[in-house]
């Protein structure tokens, strides 16, 4: 699976067509990182550098296993607690994408879909 289909598996990205896609990731800086085994993603405490999704392999998030692809960090984006409040390590060979918050509001302001879900996952975090 290529890393473009893997956007299409994202929450963020649900009911975003192909084509559009394609035009909002073109118009945003992605930094895309690769980790191995034990390393560390992630430090509770430390500055979050973005909306963070792991992209393949897979990570443990205070003793919990996620399986790409998956979003890891997306609640400390925006406000005063702009850190981690987990600690993130690879399991096994990784790789995540960093959305930093200019990128990300660039694709709020440019997709009703993208902000939509955006605000649906940061309700869904709060309401648990």
């Amino acid at each position: 699976m290529s890393r473009f289909e893997i956007f299409t598996r994202i929450p963020l990205f649900e009911g975003v067509s192909v084509d559009e896609l394609f035009s909002l990731l073109a118009k945003i800086s992605l930094d895309f990182e690769s980790y191995k085994e034990g390393d560390t993603i992630g430090i509770k405490g430390e500055p979050a550098k973005g909306l963070l999704l792991l992209m393949d392999g897979a990570a443990n998030i205070d003793g919990q296993t996620v399986q790409a692809p998956a979003m890891l960090d997306y609640t400390h984006v925006y406000g005063n607690m702009q850190s981690y409040d987990k600690d993130i390590v690879a399991e096994g060979a990784c790789s995540t994408l960093c959305i930093d918050s200019t990128s990300l509001t660039e694709l709020l302001l440019s997709s009703q879909d993208v902000l939509c879900n955006y605000m649906a996952m940061l309700s869904n975090e709060v309401n648990k």
